[in-house]
């Protein structure tokens, strides 16, 4: 970490349900690939502090949207990126603005502009038995190997995002995801570690008067509701 920051890592299991046709993730039935695009492209549905998640470039300057009806093409394990504009509530300054007006949940949003990369990875060393493999009930053939992912980011100055956002940086945040079993009979089970640097001067500067760790545990708090809210989703 640098001077002056601190380092929140994050680690739990989850245990998906068993895979619904009518999920708005039923593009992907792999559990890797369910928990890595509920992760990148629905944070806003799982997420209470995000107000607005809006891409801004992408890779190949493709203006695609993927839906149920046109899902994504197949991850393959090259690295991918795009630049987003995400509006978030800020937890320290919710808690702030409550202890100051006597109001609850004040909302107060910030604009963040920042760059995303990720990757998928297979598991070749791993052995895996009939009812491991995720089939195709078409083709009945294996439709992915990808048994690890990450998904990182760090903030950016971008010409397509507000100018706020160029104001309100964050330091680099990562999400590693780790398939620990896939089954055509269960929805699986995904190991997830969220690691994230803040910085703290700049949480004093809005949580004024706060203890520094007081603000150490409101962060790691709201890491914790992420956790608990994206294992609902799924």
């Amino acid at each position: 970490a640098r001077n002056d920051t601190f380092v929140l890592r994050a680690t739990g299991i989850l245990k998906l349900k068993e895979h619904s046709e009518h999920s708005s993730l039923s593009y992907s039935s792999s559990p890797l690939h369910r928990v890595f695009y509920a992760l990148k492209d629905e944070r806003c549905n799982w997420d209470e502090a995000c107000i607005l998640m809006d891409v801004l470039e992408t890779q190949n300057n493709d203006d695609t949207i993927f839906s149920d009806s046109t899902p994504p093409p197949p991850p393959s394990t090259q690295v991918h990126w795009d630049v987003v504009e995400h509006v978030a509530k800020t937890p320290i300054q919710a808690v702030v603005g409550a202890v100051l007006s006597g109001e609850n949940n004040p909302e107060i949003s910030l604009p963040f502009c920042y760059l995303r990369a990720w990757k998928f990875d297979d598991d070749s060393e791993k052995d895996q038995d009939e009812d491991s493999l995720e089939l195709s009930s078409t083709t009945n053939t294996k439709i992915d190997s990808h048994k690890t992912a990450i998904l990182a980011s760090q903030s950016v100055v971008h010409s397509k995002a507000s100018p706020e956002s160029s104001m309100n940086k964050v330091l680099p945040s990562g999400w590693f995801l780790k398939e620990l079993s896939s089954s055509r009979n269960s929805g699986g089970i995904v190991e997830v570690t969220y690691i994230v640097e803040h910085d703290l001067s700049r949480l004093r500067k809005i949580a004024v008067g706060m203890p520094d760790e007081v603000i150490v545990a409101t962060m790691a708090s709201m890491a914790q509701d992420w956790f608990n809210r994206l294992a609902t989703h799924i």
